[in-house]
């Protein structure tokens, strides 16, 4: 039989005796099959009849039973297996890219080396199977079930798993990012780390772990010497012969009755509550959780008058139980039949302080009150604090005008380098980035230096943008025109080409600048969509995002509003050609400043008209902050005027004595505006009437504006380093 370049797409083999057909020139394009008999002459390249089923690129074996059946090396790419019997298969080494698996049953199945690139396994049962050294890039795991699996030296790059089941998971060596992971899962070391994850034996030495949750983790074994582990959840983890040695645990929720502790080494450790480890470590070793009174606070850390849910477990049944943030009483509530309560919302305190705070269910029974911690913080986590782009850190409640004349050095980090530009501050760390292509991760209170990047070509000298932090990564894009996410560490998890302004963050999301406006998953810094509304002009300020809109200053100097969503251009508004910079939003108006024509415009994002505009006098090259119903601008010629947002009065400004360059926005927190000039001050105004409050003299020349985060001021110096202002 021959069947020479005949089409047989969607043709049904099933038993088909295809002894010595010639099908090498066949079309064979989600064809059929099961029961065939005989082996063809020929058949195209990549196709093979085996166990009487035709295996190739994008066959249909939708509901076949290839139980047990050795499939080894075959491929299987594209095709249709939906439904299909591959419990306990031979699939090692086998070719499954793009195919559609779910619904089939995988129990048993042995993977190795498997190919499921672009592969749809959604929602399929992999319990207890192995991934180990599988290829998933772009794999579709949403709402899968790997309870008991591995995916040790998987490739999870782009890999989706929304919603998936992932207790019990081992995982170790693993190379690329996820795009999604379920809720409270991250993925740092080459390790998934989340709730019930079995992490036994991890090496976890020095790892940045700050507020991850390990909740019922397997961390048996695991080496967790020097973490930081502050603010992270460990109730019900198996931490039997781990090691916290130098570890900090501040803040973590670990008690001496809601894990396992046995021979766990605490020598050097901060605990918990902050204090060091004692000679029985922070916690005697124990054989397991007992039942006791527990409260559990969600999140863990968290902003000024922020809501937070509190939970308790393990109360005796029907007592009133009254719940305290520190000693401010906040609300009352009586167990259930089972001695539980909650989930119930209670606010943080506007006044909380940086630092940590206890949450305490009290009854008046004894041995019926229970305690965690809660870790307030005010980060400014990028350039110009928010991705509006407004400057005004609202959830800074320490530094004030009332004290903020009493500032004072607390440490400052001089690397040698040259000019730092305006840092990022976000969960205890400092990043800043400097003129010759380094970033450095610092201690945010004291200084000490964590670790360092560096650009990797070190024959280039590469201008780095501030950068922007989210999830513990930190996003700086350089002057050679690439974005680089740097993981704890100074890892390189990804980077993306194109890309030139500062970056900014929100949600899971990057926006950044290079000619075209891009958005990019922030887990696996995959595109999710590029445009140039400017056409051949281009777009190189960094956007704002405010609203579902991406704001982007472009070179025909027009400012465009795009859809966050998909990058389709919603409206314009033009500035007759003039250079427009980075803009701000705020209470749905636009602010930016026009480089040629000295002037700040206000423009209303309702009717996309022009509300008022300014002419300062002086050339304009930093962003505005907005706050409190001002406007506040900096000047090339070293002046900065606070304006009325809502008319453009100028309300006050204030001789800076030296210019402003490009890099050095104003920030607003708590009725302080701060600001710094090239002649090497940086300053503390009142908000409200432009009072000169403090000053501060570098002795070098200023490239980068201060940020303002958990009553400190920080601002990057010449020699590529950062100084650190703050009470007492």
């Amino acid at each position: 039989m021959d069947l020479a370049y005949t089409t047989m797409n969607g043709a049904n083999f099933a038993d088909t005796d295809l002894a010595g057909a010639k099908m090498a020139l066949t079309y064979l394009s989600a064809v059929r099959s099961g029961g065939i008999t005989g082996q063809p002459a020929s058949l195209p390249a990549g196709f093979t009849v085996k166990y009487g089923f035709i295996f190739g690129d994008g066959v249909n074996l939708h509901g076949a039973n290839l139980s047990g059946l050795d499939l080894g090396g075959l491929t299987i790419s594209d095709a249709t297996l939906t439904d299909a019997n591959l419990a306990k298969a031979g699939l090692t080494g086998t070719n499954l890219s793009g195919s559609d698996l779910r619904g089939a049953d995988l129990l048993g199945a042995i993977f190795g080396g498997t190919s499921l690139f672009q592969a749809n396994l959604t929602g399929d049962n992999l319990t207890g199977v192995s991934l180990a050294n599988s290829n998933l890039t772009l794999a579709a795991l949403r709402h899968a079930n790997l309870t008991d699996s591995s995916l040790r030296a998987a490739n999870l790059t782009g890999a989706d798993l929304t919603g998936a089941v992932l207790t019990g998971l081992r995982s170790g060596g693993i190379t690329g990012l996820p795009s999604h992971l379920p809720g409270n899962w991250s993925s740092f070391y080459g390790y998934l780390l989340g709730p019930r994850a079995n992490l036994a034996g991890a090496s976890l030495h020095g790892g940045f772990l700050f507020n991850v949750d390990l909740a019922g983790a397997n961390l048996t074994k695991a080496n967790l010497s020097g973490a930081n582990v502050r603010s992270s959840e460990l109730a019900g983890a198996q931490l039997n012969y781990a090691s916290f040695a130098d570890a900090d645990l501040t803040g973590a929720e670990l008690n001496a009755t809601d894990a396992y502790l046995k021979g766990v080494t605490w020598t050097g450790a901060i605990c918990p509550n902050g204090g060091k480890a004692g000679t029985q470590g922070c916690f005697p070793s124990n054989s397991g959780p007992q039942r006791v009174p527990q409260v559990s606070p969600s999140p863990r850390v968290g902003v000024p008058a922020s809501a937070m849910q509190v939970t308790g477990i393990g109360f005796t049944a029907g007592i009133k139980v009254s719940i305290y943030f520190g000693s401010v009483y906040r609300t009352a509530v009586t167990t259930s039949s089972t001695g539980r309560f909650g989930p119930l919302t209670i606010t943080v305190p506007k006044d909380a302080q940086p630092g940590l705070h206890k949450i305490t269910a009290k009854a008046s029974a004894s041995g019926q009150s229970a305690s965690a911690w809660f870790t307030m913080q005010a980060s400014w986590a990028q350039a110009q604090f928010a991705p509006s782009l407004d400057g005004f850190n609202s959830n800074e409640n320490t530094l004030s005008p009332a004290n903020a004349g009493s500032l004072q050095t607390k440490w400052t980090f001089s690397p040698g380098a040259s000019e730092a530009f305006t840092p990022a501050i976000a969960d205890g760390i400092a990043y800043v980035t400097t003129y010759n292509g380094h970033m450095y991760a610092l201690n945010a209170t004291t200084g000490q230096q964590d670790w360092t990047w560096t650009f990797p070509d070190s024959s280039l000298q590469t201008q780095l943008t501030a950068p922007a932090v989210a999830g513990h990564v930190a996003f700086v894009g350089s002057s050679y025109g690439n974005l680089y996410a740097i993981g704890p560490g100074g890892h390189q998890e990804w980077k993306f080409s194109t890309a030139s302004s500062a970056p900014t963050v929100q949600g899971r999301v990057v926006y950044v600048t290079g000619g075209d406006v891009n958005a990019l998953n922030a887990s696996s810094g995959l595109p999710l969509w590029s445009v140039d509304p400017a056409a051949s002009t281009g777009c190189n300020s960094q956007p704002a995002v405010d609203g579902g809109l991406v704001y982007a200053s472009c070179g025909d100097g027009a400012l465009y509003a795009l859809s966050a969503a998909t990058g389709a251009t919603l409206w314009s508004y033009s500035n007759s050609g003039n250079d427009l910079n980075a803009p701000a939003v705020a209470n749905g108006v636009v602010y930016v400043g026009d480089t040629n024509a000295d002037t700040v415009h206000a423009i209303s994002t309702t009717t996309h008209t022009q509300l008022w505009s300014y002419t300062t006098g002086a050339r304009i090259d930093t962003t505005p902050a907005v706050a409190n119903g001002l406007v506040y601008v900096s000047t090339f010629d070293g002046s900065i005027y606070a304006l009325d947002a809502a008319t453009g009065a100028k309300t006050w400004s204030f001789d800076l004595g030296g210019t402003v360059p490009s890099a050095i926005s104003p920030a607003v927190a708590d009725g302080v505006v701060y600001v710094t000039s090239s002649n090497e001050v940086v300053y503390a105004l009142d908000a409200r009437t432009g009072a000169k409050l403090w000053s501060y003299s570098h002795g070098n020349t200023l490239q980068s504006g201060p940020v303002v985060a958990n009553g400190r001021v920080y601002v990057g110096t010449g020699d590529g380093g950062l100084h650190a202002f703050g009470l007492g």
